[in-house]
């Protein structure tokens, strides 16, 4: 048995009563397809052939990653722009211009090269734009709840490496300041020391009786106060 028929038959024994299965792929339009990313391209196109051969719908989606950035400009390119284009390294690849000025921009050129080259091996597939995808908004639900759930999941791992009586500790500490006004919050951490009319910046309340202080030597306020 084919791999690809393997793959196939594990996927339909994992969700059998699927109406449609998707087999996706995807590249970055950074310059001239070559036949490494044809190989992105064939893993899930024979699967897909695996898949219809067992009678189910299938439909072969493709990604075209132009929001991505880029990271060099390639040789054939270079050939005709020189040096120009090395400030548009970590742009968008949909918002470089096209080098040879006969598309929209620089992604779209490439995918078009891409696109034509696929018809005459008879490929077929759904393309999807994803520069299109992501200003359009389409991604936002999905994008703050990925972050969500990365915040809480990190969340989670901090608060159990640290130790119950540094969390206690900090609980108070929270509890007191919330207690105060805004003003005196603003205030709490600089005073000055009655005893010696000097300058003391001190530690806030929450912290141990036995913080250290440090003194603004007494010579230096003088100085200054004379100086003003």
């Amino acid at each position: 048995m084919h791999w690809s028929e393997e793959i196939a038959q594990r996927i339909i024994d994992r969700t059998p009563d699927k109406e449609e299965y998707v087999c996706a792929a995807g590249i970055s339009p950074s310059g001239s397809i070559h036949i490494g990313n044809f190989r992105d391209i064939a893993t899930p196109l024979f699967v897909a052939k695996a898949l219809r051969k067992r009678g189910k719908k299938v439909r072969l989606l493709f990604s075209w990653d132009e929001f991505d950035r880029c990271r060099k400009i390639p040789s054939n390119v270079q050939a005709v722009v020189g040096d120009t284009y090395d400030h548009y390294i970590g742009c968008p690849y949909v918002d470089i211009p096209d080098p040879w000025g006969c598309h929209e921009n620089y992604a779209k050129h490439f995918e078009e090269e891409f696109m034509l080259e696929m018809k005459k091996f008879g490929i077929e597939m759904d393309y999807r734009y994803q520069a299109d995808m992501y200003r359009s908004g389409k991604y936002v639900d999905h994008i703050l709840t990925a972050l969500e759930k990365r915040f809480r999941s990190a969340a989670r791992f901090l608060k159990s490496s640290i130790p119950s009586k540094q969390r206690s500790r900090a609980k108070r500490r929270r509890s007191w300041l919330r207690s105060m006004t805004p003003k005196k919050r603003r205030t709490t951490r600089f005073r000055f020391s009655a005893r010696n009319a000097t300058p003391t910046l001190r530690q806030s309340r929450t912290s141990p009786k036995t913080a250290p202080r440090r003194t603004i030597p007494a010579a230096a306020v003088t100085a200054v106060t004379s100086t003003s």
